[in-house]
């Protein structure tokens, strides 16, 4: 028994011992079952817990409890079991945390495709290749370039770290090797497979032969004025880089004039600043070895002539003088291309051109003036220009006055005095609602008549509807933008001193619309008939003026039934907008398609004259008049802006959308289905109605019923005779 409490004293740190309890009551489950008892040993442990503190007592009633030795004594062979697997305790430390789960083992990526040799030469190689079609989620770190010698697999490494470039020059190679390469692309899983070159490359030098490529402009004498800078650039080609020499005529070139350099594909010729000397046939020759390639460049320095000699007068006679001269010496390194001949007044000095571009050297000078006496000078012109000096005559060609009896004609006095006759009438026109008409007749007189334009025998003074304009005789009205009330009889007088005419027509102002059935059939008519869910509706289109602020003026006519209010109406609305800036901005247009930026630039664009209103403003009016818009194009609602408890308003829009269309006035005739004949009576009825005016109203029957009246106009603004409904 000594042993066995032996291994019970070398655990003094029982501090583990319920887990060492735990460990052995597995293996007691496992012993013989006619033990079951030990199985609750786990309980009892932890109250003898602090025991292994009192070392001592156990040692001092051995016998006193016997029982429980005799319990353990069938534990102490487990003890004896486990007793081999200290080392196993330490495992027992506290348990580690739960092993993360392991990410996809990631794969090196497919081999470089396209692997080509770029360039070689006698001590290197360029090779070039295209990255691998599957890369992965790390991408590619960089490449390897390996290379061996053809017949072996001794494969060495080219470059020391990664590059990450397409292309890699290998150096230090012998000449007359056949090599083998191949490059490698790698990822943190390591390297992939190699995409080699399909043939093995012999290193040597590629040798092309000598060429000169001479630009088309220099196949053909090359000029250049004196005092320019002179600048050639001669590409070539040739491999290894060939040796490239000048000459001139023939000779070295004078490096102190004349300046070169070379590049492995090109030679430049330059010259700081031009002077004659340097014209001549220039050589430039590119060798390799024995190969060589000629080209031959001629440049010409070119200046102005010098002025021609020996002019002299041959002759003077009647208003005419013969001169002749001689060539300059210098020509200015250029053919002469002509002379220029002048003369000048002996009175004056002044100088005047009589001939250029002239090619003889001799000329006669014609319709000079009697009394007069005149020198003359020639200059020479070559391709630079004109001489600076120029050859002038010693003495003065004298013009001789000759005997000249002068009688004045004889003519009758003609009084030119007329009274105004018009020479072309007005014509009776006819203008649309909305687009400018001209008026135009033709008048003469003397002295120059006096123009009065009259509409209804009323004078038209400054008004800025109308235009007048009178130029060479001809005299125009111009209308802008008629309206129905801009029609009648127009009058063009003309007054002066003797007298005074006047030519009269009449202007008929008509409207555009046209009444459509099912069939698309138009009638003269300015209503329109829509079926909008089975039920046929009747509309009156209301025109409205075609300056920018359409939206307004219809808004203003379907509130108050004319145009007259625009103004007010227009101003509301774009308070109303600024004042809840934070909710419209969003829905106001520029013109641009954009938003206005601020509240004060939308309020400053919004008030110009001709700016168009779009969705914005028109949600903003159904909110400020508590009215709900109905905006029809093409026969169909297009947008309704309001809610339809609101009194309901009908609008017309001619255009793509809100902001470059154009708004019109939608007045309902009746909701029920137009019958062919009530249509039919209305064409009759229209055509009567010449001066009346027509209005459609709404019975409580919902007939369409047509009143006249020659006095007054409901449906338009007397007020405002610019009006264009």
């Amino acid at each position: 028994m000594p042993a066995k409490p032996a291994p019970i004293k070398k655990a003094p740190a029982k501090k583990a011992a319920p887990k060492a309890a735990e460990k052995p009551a597995a293996p007691a489950e496992k012993a013989p079952a006619p033990e079951p008892a030990p199985a609750p040993a786990p309980a009892p442990a932890p109250e003898p817990a602090p025991a292994p503190v009192e070392v001592p007592a156990p040692v001092e009633a051995p016998a006193a409890e016997p029982a429980p030795p005799a319990e353990a004594a069938p534990a102490a062979p487990a003890e004896v079991e486990v007793a081999p697997a200290p080392p196993a305790e330490e495992p027992a430390a506290p348990p580690p945390p739960p092993p993360e789960p392991e990410k996809p083992k990631e794969e090196p990526t497919s081999e470089p495709v396209s692997v080509s040799v770029e360039d070689v030469n006698d001590t290197s190689l360029t090779v070039k290749w295209r990255p691998p079609e599957t890369v992965g989620p790390s991408g590619v770190d960089g490449y390897i370039v390996e290379y061996c010698k053809d017949g072996t697999q001794d494969w060495i490494s080219a470059n020391q770290d990664l590059i990450v470039s397409n292309r890699f020059a290998i150096k230090g190679l012998t000449t007359g090797e056949k090599l083998h390469v191949r490059v490698k692309a790698v990822n943190p899983a390591g390297p992939s497979k190699p995409g080699a070159l399909e043939q093995p490359v012999l290193i040597r030098e590629i040798v092309d032969r000598p060429k000169i490529r001479l630009p088309r402009n220099l196949r053909t004498v090359f000029v250049k004025s004196v005092g320019e800078t002179l600048n050639l650039v001669i590409p070539f080609q040739g491999k290894p880089k060939p040796q490239v020499t000048w000459t001139k005529n023939g000779q070295p070139l004078d490096t102190k004039q004349v300046g070169v350099r070379n590049s492995d594909k090109d030679t430049i010729l330059f010259i700081r600043k031009c002077e004659r000397k340097d014209s001549g046939k220039y050589e430039a020759t590119v060798k390799i070895d024995t190969l060589e390639d000629k080209a031959t460049i001629d440049i010409q320095i070119v200046e102005k002539p010098g002025s021609p000699q020996g002019i002299k007068l041959v002759d003077v006679w009647g208003f005419n003088v013969a001169l002749e001269w001689t060539p300059p010496k210098d020509d200015g390194n250029s053919e002469i291309t002509g002379y220029t001949v002048q003369k000048s007044d002996k009175k004056t000095g002044e100088w005047f051109t009589v001939l250029e571009h002239y090619h003889r050297l001799n000329c006669t000078i014609s319709d000079l003036i009697m009394g007069n006496s005149y020198f003359f000078r020639v200059f020479a012109e070559n391709r630079c220009g004109l001489s600076e000096q120029a050859a002038v005559t010693k003495s003065p060609a004298q013009i001789q006055k000759t005997g000249i009896d002068y009688k004045p004609p004889e003519y009758k006095d003609h009084n030119f005095s007329e009274a105004p006759k018009f020479t072309q009438a007005l014509q009776d026109r006819s203008a649309t609602i909305g687009y400018s008409t001209k008026l135009l007749c033709a008048v003469r007189g003397n002295p120059k008549p006096r123009i009065v334009w009259m509409k209804n025998q009323m004078e038209i003074r400054d008004d800025p509807k109308f235009m007048q304009i009178s130029s060479q005789g001809v005299c125009t009205l111009e209308i802008r933008k008629p309206c129905p009330f801009d029609g009648g009889v127009y009058t063009c007088k003309a007054i002066n001193v003797h007298g005074e005419a006047a030519v009269n027509c009449k202007l008929d102002v008509k409207d555009t619309h046209f009444l459509y059935h099912s069939n698309r059939t138009r009638i003269n008519m300015s209503i329109e008939v829509i079926t909008i869910d089975q039920t046929t509706v009747t509309y009156r289109v209301v025109f409205m003026p075609r300056d920018g602020t359409c939206l307004f003026h219809s808004l203003c006519y379907v509130l108050h039934g004319r145009i007259s209010l625009t103004v007010d109406i227009w101003r509301n609305i774009v308070s109303y907008v600024s004042n809840d800036w934070d909710r419209f901005k969003v829905w106001t247009d520029d013109g641009t398609g954009d938003n206005y930026t601020t509240q004060e630039h939308y309020k400053h664009e919004m008030l110009k004259p001709f700016t168009y209103g779009s969705a914005c403003e028109l949600m903003a009016a159904a909110e400020l008049f508590g009215c709900c818009f109905q905006v029809y194009r093409n026969g169909q609602i297009f947008y309704t802006f309001g809610q339809p408890p609101m009194p309901l308003k009908h609008l017309r829009l001619t255009g793509d959308d809100f902001s470059s269309g154009h708004f019109e006035v939608y007045e309902c005739l009746n909701s029920q289905k137009l019958d062919v004949k009530l249509s039919m009576n209305l064409v009759v009825y229209l055509q009567c109605l010449t001066d009346a005016e027509c209005h459609f109203n709404t019975s409580p029957t919902n007939t369409v019923v047509i009143e006249t009246n020659h006095e007054t106009q409901t449906d338009y603004d007397s007020s405002n005779p610019s009006c264009e409904i």
